[in-house]
């Protein structure tokens, strides 16, 4: 099991340095391009690099120093458990340990047979759950009328409480199976084995046990079967027929969301990231607005996930938002950046109209042509397809809203 723990944390940290070389290259060739940039302007008689170049220089050296961490995490935790491992060799690998474990044998089997008969009925209950977590969903959003008499509002709260009572009668299982508990065990070294009190079970001791633990079991399972062949039947059944006369007429998420509400979302985490508070001029204003429209392009393809992959239309409408919407206004801040005379028109343009709209019309068509699934979806699943069209609803508030772009820039360029 060491080995196989530092296996795999092995792999996950090739994986990362992998991941971090390609970030290390691209800042490399970032810093060489303002190293040629700093050069021709030395040629052309200038003695020290522009403003706008020295901060970004800056901001890359400190983001290429913080890079690596990570790996280094992770370089620790392999070495830790190298001196695990090391240490497991050196008291374990030996005869004592052997004629422990030999011993535990009896114990080990039994409780090995007892997990195996446990775990097909564990395997039971995690579906019953499942089961009665799908149609409670469905009860509660589609037909909340189903299920509102008295009479079977108590069979709702029956199921609940026999499902507490199974998972408790799974718990208590857990405490009788142990067989002693030490047997199973490694000591922490084999001098321990003695001050302990360590005996070895024998085979007729945990034998007597068994009886108990079957009993233990066969409860379980007969909790979990009444459970699933009544209560949860009758209300399986009637949900599907609630189905098949009156099919739910659900509204798209898209529908569902407050588009001012799900942009102060985003613009929430853009603050967390980039505080135009932490201005101290207009320089220091404009590369803060260039990182606050990077992290809404950050933000809007993480939330979109795989529909990125999965619809081109939406890649496509998302790929023209990030060029068109923020990268063209991110690219004319450099102008600002070389002459600040110039943030007015700047302010202008962001705030104003141009493609901004029809962008806006083609992020929503394209979000409703995907269709969300919810029947079936746990309430995890549809809590995270409902994070994901909130903020691209939120993205689509930013391009119809003049006040949402002038709240995302500040006051740049309007004073």
């Amino acid at each position: 099991r060491l080995m196989e723990d530092m296996t795999a944390t092995l792999g996950r940290m090739f994986d990362l340095v992998g991941e971090l070389s390609k970030e290390d290259d691209a800042i490399g060739k970032q810093l060489k391009k303002l190293d040629e940039e700093k050069m021709r302007a030395l040629q052309r008689g200038k003695r020290q690099e522009d403003a706008k170049n020295a901060k970004i220089r800056a901001e890359l050296k400190e983001k290429r120093e913080k890079l690596w961490a990570p790996a280094e995490d992770r370089l620790k935790k392999v070495t830790k458990q190298l001196e695990v491992f090391e240490d497991f060799v050196t008291k374990f690998c030996c005869k004592g340990a052997a004629d422990y474990l030999i011993a535990a044998m009896p114990a080990a089997l039994c409780r090995a047979a007892c997990d195996w008969t446990e775990g097909q009925v564990s395997e039971e209950l995690a579906r019953v759950n499942d089961e009665w977590a799908q149609t409670r969903q469905q009860l509660t959003l589609d037909f909340p009328e189903a299920m509102a008499s008295e009479e079977e509002q108590g069979i709702l709260r029956r199921i609940d409480q026999g499902l507490e009572a199974a998972r408790g009668a799974s718990s208590q299982f857990e405490v009788m199976v142990d067989f002693g508990h030490t047997e199973l065990y490694m000591p922490d070294s084999l001098e321990n084995i003695a001050k302990s009190g360590f005996s070895a079970r024998t085979w007729e001791s945990c034998a007597a046990m068994l009886p108990l633990t079957g009993k233990a079991i066969d409860g379980l399972r007969d909790r979990v079967k009444g459970i699933r062949d009544s209560a949860l039947w009758y209300v399986n059944e009637r949900a599907a027929a609630c189905a098949r006369v009156a099919p739910p007429a659900r509204k798209h998420l898209w529908e569902e969301c407050d588009p001012q509400a799900c942009f102060e979302e985003v613009l929430s985490r853009v603050n967390a990231a980039a505080p135009l508070e932490a201005a101290a001029d207009l320089c220091d204003l404009s590369v803060i607005v260039m990182n606050r429209l990077d992290q809404v392009s950050t933000i809007t393809f993480l939330a979109a996930g795989t529909w990125v992959e999965e619809r081109l239309e939406l890649r496509a409408v998302l790929d023209r938002f990030a060029k068109e919407v923020l990268g063209r206004w991110n690219e004319e801040l450099i102008c600002v950046l070389d002459d600040p005379a110039v943030a007015p028109q700047w302010a202008a343009g962001w705030l104003g109209e141009d493609t901004k709209r029809e962008v806006a019309w083609e992020i929503e068509q394209a979000v409703l042509r995907v269709h969300v699934q919810t029947a079936g979806v746990d309430l995890a699943g549809r809590q995270n397809l409902m994070e994901r069209v909130r903020c691209l609803r939120g993205v689509h508030y930013l391009c119809i809203s003049r006040d949402a772009r002038a709240a995302l820039s500040g006051s740049l360029g309007l004073s």
